[in-house]
């Protein structure tokens, strides 16, 4: 297993492949550092996938940082911001 806050896995939005199933991929193969990066994403939608990532690095134990929204990452009860 990778060690806690070692290695940080970045989303990465492309056509075809699911936000949060990236997460649960990474998480269940060790990663326990995640940030959200949804540039020229709707707010409310960043939120809505915010909600479902933070869930699943809750449920590894891994540290969940939002990029850029420091009253998003605020309300997401992320870990930190970028």
């Amino acid at each position: 297993m990778i060690e806690k806050g070692r290695v940080q896995f970045i989303t990465d939005p492309r056509p075809g492949l699911d936000l949060v199933e990236q997460v649960r991929v990474v998480c269940a193969g060790g990663l326990r550092w995640i940030q959200l990066r949804m540039k020229n994403f709707p707010r409310d939608e960043i939120l809505q996938v915010g909600k479902e990532v933070g869930a699943v690095a809750d449920s590894y134990g891994a540290i969940f940082i939002v990029n850029d929204d420091i009253e998003l990452a605020a309300e997401l009860g992320a870990d930190g911001v970028h």
